[in-house]
């Protein structure tokens, strides 16, 4: 698992779910952007700020790649985030809180798999 931010990554082996949550919550957004879960068979990324919202990623290998779909947020078309470093404006209908992006990232750390708990959209 690594988190990176302004230019900083911090890398961790053998993380538990417990140092996966800390990562995601410290995902402001500025300095700490991007938290990546690597496993032999693929990626999850959760960018953006734990307190704006947050996005998840995963690459499962070649054309399997998906994102996580969150709640639609009432009055609000696109959110601004920033994630990996960049900023962009997101669909709202794939911007997560934070339970239910930790809850995909957690279970990809464990299991491999995708939350079955969360939507997900294939890219």
């Amino acid at each position: 698992m690594t988190w990176d931010g302004d230019g900083d990554r911090d890398p961790l082996s053998a993380p538990t779910t417990t140092d996966l949550t800390a990562a995601i919550e410290r995902l402001d957004g500025a300095r700490w952007s991007l938290v990546t879960v690597h496993r032999a068979d693929g990626d999850l990324v959760v960018g953006g700020s734990a307190a704006r919202g947050l996005i998840v990623y995963a690459d499962l290998g070649p054309g399997r790649c998906w994102t996580a779909l969150g709640t639609d947020r009432a009055g609000e078309d696109e959110v601004e985030l920033v994630a990996g470093g960049q900023p962009g404006n997101y669909p709202s209908r794939v911007v997560l809180g934070l339970d239910a992006a930790v809850a995909a990232a957690a279970a990809f750390l464990t299991t491999g798999s995708l939350a079955p708990e969360i939507g997900w959209e294939e890219n």
